[in-house]
């Protein structure tokens, strides 16, 4: 029997060995097998075994990064599944959490969050043996869609349902215990909580080496997460090492381009920037984006963080403004696509570029380029308000540099009124634009308004201060 096909295998026996290729990480093997495993399914007559293969696909897909196809053969899941079993079983609510996923990571938040709040609405407060596994899958990724909104409090209660819940299957697959315990430990260095943090990895890993072997994807990820942990608590040494063993797994798992090592490259490069060393930590920083220019192709969403940390080294190492501005430039072209999901990082792209071309006396380039961006996000339903000001402020202040301060004036009241709306009048984050704001009344001799912005900005500076 091949490695493949099903052969005489009982349904249970297709399930059991879907799942663990799930478990495993084994990509393009777990796919043909469930394919194979569907097709079966379907010429006998059993709807809920090719509802499952569907499910696994997608799960497959998604961990090898290949997000449309993975959408595509989820949607077909979901809707099985739903005929299957109605749209509330807890098998269902799973698929419709990985929909959710994709959509994410496709840049659909809105749908995003919708889809996963179905998924949560539909789990019974008690889940069975039967469903429990389904159940902490849920919570699992909620946990993950709230962390990627840096909803961490939401994050953190979603990730110790989901361990609790693995924990109390009966028995336990310790690999998903080990997923959940990553998952968690992320939320908790969020938390500042490093020591909580560093027991769950530690936990994970040994899971992992027990369950698969030091050869293994997954150790090589458990490896980063635990030199990121200890790049946290300054002890780059002991980080350097594990980012070294984590990256060489990489390798010899999956060779010198697979995109996972664009994490312990980035790792390393950091660390090389903290030791002083700037040829070294440029050198890994350019690596880490061939690497996954090579993995996903030069325009992909996925190549804009390890362009981001270029940029920021070679800003940290003193490089000229003129060298890190394509850079900064480069990186928000590539996230603005998926602008729902990546806000935060295109704010830190435009108001990076506004100060690289600054400093070489070339903001008509900024405002040729960030004016549009600004227009088309205003028209788009799923542009956030955050970014919408952010942006917005950042063009204020560059027309103000230009003397346009008229230009200015129109932007600053925009980014008010979005972060008014987002945060309410009384906000100490409303303090950037109110004092752009007064700058520009002044200009313009509007001093009357001038003062009533100042008098709100000792107002919020004495309430930031209290809280």
């Amino acid at each position: 029997m091949s490695e493949t096909s099903p052969g005489d295998r009982t349904p249970e026996d297709a399930r059991q060995r879907m799942h663990r290729h799930v478990l495993r990480g084994e990509v393009d093997l777990g796919v043909e097998f469930a394919r194979v495993t569907r097709e079966r399914a379907l010429a006998e007559g059993d709807r809920a075994l090719a509802a499952e293969a569907a499910h696994r696909t997608g799960e497959l897909l998604l961990e090898g990064q290949r997000t449309e196809d993975a959408l595509d053969v989820l949607r077909t899941a979901l809707e099985e599944r739903e005929g299957v079993f109605g749209a509330d079983h807890a098998s269902t609510a799973c698929t419709r959490s990985f929909v959710a996923w994709a959509l994410w990571e496709l840049g659909r938040a809105g749908a995003a969050r919708d889809t996963m709040a179905r998924s949560l609405v539909a789990l019974p407060p008690e889940p069975t043996q039967e469903t429990r596994t389904a159940v902490a899958t849920v919570y699992g990724n909620a946990g993950g869609l709230a962390e990627s909104q840096e909803r961490t409090a939401q994050a953190l209660s979603h990730y110790r349902r989901a361990l609790a819940l693995h924990e109390g299957c009966s028995p336990p697959e310790m690999l998903e215990v080990a997923s959940a315990c990553v998952s968690l430990a992320t939320a908790e260095e969020h938390e500042g909580r490093l020591d909580e943090a560093r027991a769950l990895l530690d936990r994970a890993l040994e899971i992992r080496r027990r369950e698969l072997g030091e050869e293994h994807l997954y150790v090589a990820y458990t490896l980063d997460h635990l030199a990121g942990n200890l790049l946290g608590k300054g002890d780059l040494d002991a980080a350097r090492r594990l980012y070294e063993q984590g990256a060489a797994t990489i390798e010899r798992c999956r060779g010198p381009a697979h995109h996972s090592l664009s994490t312990p490259l980035a790792g390393l490069a950091t660390i090389a920037a903290m030791s002083h060393d700037e040829k070294g930590a440029l050198e890994l920083a350019r690596r880490a984006v061939a690497v996954s220019e090579a993995s996903f192709g030069a325009a992909s969403p996925h190549v804009a963080q390890p362009v981001v940390l270029l940029a920021t080294l070679q800003a940290t190492c003193g490089r000229s403004p003129a060298l890190t501005a394509p850079l900064w430039r480069r990186a928000a072209e590539l996230w603005l696509p998926v602008h729902a999901t990546h806000g935060a990082g295109l704010c830190e792209c435009f108001n990076n570029l506004a100060l690289c071309l600054r400093a070489q006396g070339r903001l008509h380039e900024f405002l040729d380029f960030a004016g549009p961006v600004l227009g088309r996000l205003e028209r788009d339903p799923e542009a956030s308000p955050d970014l919408l000001a952010a942006l917005a402020n950042a063009l204020s202040e560059a027309h103000f540099q230009e003397g346009r301060s008229r230009e200015a004036l129109g932007l600053l009241q925009r980014a008010l009124a979005l972060s008014e709306a987002r945060d309410g009048p009384n906000d100490p984050r409303l303090l950037p634009v109110l004092t752009n704001l007064a700058s520009v009344l002044h200009s313009l001799q509007r001093g009357p308004e001038a003062r009533e912005c100042e008098r709100r900005i000792r107002k919020l500076r004495r309430r930031g201060a209290w809280n």
